[in-house]
């Protein structure tokens, strides 16, 4: 139940929406459609541009090296953690881990909706079990037509010749799409995850975004891991705002509504606080979220991150986590995972934060 203070200050006002008297509006809690939770202790890795997916992986996978055999030695439970902590401290309340279930996502900072998932065509063998167990409320996750040659080009045929094309499937990054494929997603009822910063990290060029929109393909965006994307997904928007394609609105929806309806998650009551004093839209204050104006996340029915001048309206066991410089009260073991893996790793950055125990 919301503090009674919290509620008196929102006024009524609901997502989309200012509060009334104040700088501040109330946002849905924003929703990552591809993330790697367990991989965001990383930096990003590889020497590109790269063909394909397979060819990037077959370069970058060595365990026996560093930096990936100090982070293997942090415990999976920590290392998926910090990839909850990397959303939350971005504003982000829903977000879609692409990796096998783990039993410590149950009591987690961030809600990771039901899901079914094949890391690719090329790995797993899964690929028929997992779709058949899929269905609105768990969608289907695989990476596909991730890159820009003739492998990648190929893969949503081989997946319409498995039967694995529906509309619970979600296909992570579709870069190389041509209009059959574009067609049969459609035709499907398939969906699209957008991952711009990583996708051209990788390979230098992205998913063709408005086609695939303007043919009725659901898209949402995604951040990625550390190992190829940005920072986090605020960051995530901003480069894809910069390209120019879309419309502010259009990208509010890709980490709002339409995210919502391709995971498969019901319309919550998670928000966010942002102080943007001069934004007319909705969508205009979206893209003044970061560290600074971010000044609380209700998610999961408490608060899980609140600024200091919140502090008197909410309750729960908040602890105060220092984030470049400035003082904000977070959920959960952050202090103490902090500590732990500094002892491991040293002093570092966290997806580009600066992160201190107060």
């Amino acid at each position: 139940m919301m503090p009674p203070g919290l509620v008196e200050f929102l006024g009524g006002a609901g997502p989309g929406e200012p509060v009334p008297g104040t700088p501040y509006w109330v946002l849905p809690g924003l929703v990552n459609a591809h993330d790697h939770l367990d991989f965001n202790l990383y930096p990003r890795l590889g020497h590109p541009p790269y063909a394909n997916s397979y060819e990037w992986g077959r370069e970058v996978y060595r365990p026996e090296q560093e930096p990936i055999c100090s982070i293997l030695r942090v415990p999976k439970r920590d290392r998926l953690r910090w990839g909850a902590y990397r959303n939350l401290l971005a504003g982000v309340t829903t977000v879609q881990h692409h990796n096998p279930w783990h039993w410590s996502i149950w009591n987690f900072p961030v809600r990771v909706p039901p899901y079914t998932w094949a890391h690719s065509l090329d790995s797993g063998r899964d690929w028929q079990g997992q779709y058949q167990r899929s269905h609105q409320g768990r969608p289907f996750f695989i990476h596909g037509a991730e890159g820009v040659d003739t492998v990648a080009g190929q893969e949503v045929r081989v997946l319409a010749k498995r039967g694995l094309l529906g509309p619970s499937t979600v296909l992570i990054h579709g870069i190389n799409l041509d209009e059959w494929a574009i067609t049969q997603l459609r035709d499907t009822g398939a969906a699209v995850v957008w991952c711009p910063t990583s996708n051209f990290y990788l390979y230098g060029q992205t998913a063709p975004v408005r086609e695939l929109l303007a043919a009725g393909v659901p898209v949402a965006l995604g951040s990625d891991s550390t190992i190829s994307g940005s920072a986090d997904l605020l960051c995530e928007l901003q480069a894809a705002r910069r390209l120019g394609w879309l419309s502010d609105e259009a990208l509010y929806a890709m980490v709002t509504s339409a995210a919502s309806r391709i995971l498969g998650q019901a319309q919550t009551t998670d928000f966010i606080l942002v102080a943007a004093p001069g934004a007319q839209t909705a969508a205009e204050a979206l893209f003044q979220v970061n560290t600074e104006t971010l000044h609380l996340v209700w998610g999961q029915g408490r608060v899980l991150l609140a600024a200091e001048p919140l502090l008197p309206l909410v309750t729960g066991r908040l602890r105060p986590v220092g984030i470049d410089g400035r003082l904000r009260w977070i959920w959960g073991p952050l202090p103490e995972l902090l500590r732990r893996t500094t002892a491991r790793l040293g002093q570092r950055s966290y997806f580009e934060k600066r992160l201190t125990v107060v």
